[in-house]
């Protein structure tokens, strides 16, 4: 939540640190779904950077995990 507030307030270097340091934490606790979470932010975050090439391998990486969960 903080990476995205930090986001909205176009403090994008701060939001990408809070971010990266979500998607740490979620490796550590093997949280899959909380992984791709993160990697949605940091796409979205790419994606205001104008950096589409990278926010596509962001959002592509978390469509690729969530394909295993089972609904």
């Amino acid at each position: 939540m903080l990476g995205r507030a930090l986001m909205e307030q176009d403090k994008l270097e701060e939001a990408g640190q809070w971010l990266r340091a979500s998607d740490s934490s979620a490796e550590r606790l093997e949280s899959i779904g909380h992984r791709a979470a993160a990697w949605i932010a940091l796409g979205d975050l790419e994606t205001r950077r104008n950096n589409q090439p990278e926010a596509a391998k962001l959002y592509r990486r978390a469509a690729e995990a969530l394909q295993d969960v089972r609904f």
